[in-house]
């Protein structure tokens, strides 16, 4: 069996969640599709196949408080604004 850990954002692009899914054989065409283990996609998100983000474990450190998904650049970037990120600190 093959499994792989895989983001989920929402419709936005917002990290959702990082997910254990399953490689199955969706058709008799051998296709192949991931299937989410023990959580259910909302309306609008969707799988993503990239490394997680880094997140701001407390105030000062490294990390994104609200990572966001960048389809032109292929790379994590922070979705808070600097109030945002000062009341969250």
């Amino acid at each position: 069996m093959n499994y792989k850990h895989i983001c989920v954002i929402d419709a936005e692009n917002l990290y959702k969640a990082l997910v254990l899914a399953l490689l199955v054989q969706t058709s008799r065409d051998q296709e192949e599709a991931w299937q989410v283990q023990r959580y259910t996609l909302a309306e609008g998100e969707q799988l993503l196949d990239a490394a997680p983000p880094v997140l701001r474990p407390h105030a000062g450190a490294a990390g994104f408080v609200s990572p966001k998904w960048d389809s032109g650049t292929s790379a994590w970037v922070e979705a808070a604004t600097e109030e945002e990120i000062a009341a969250w600190e």
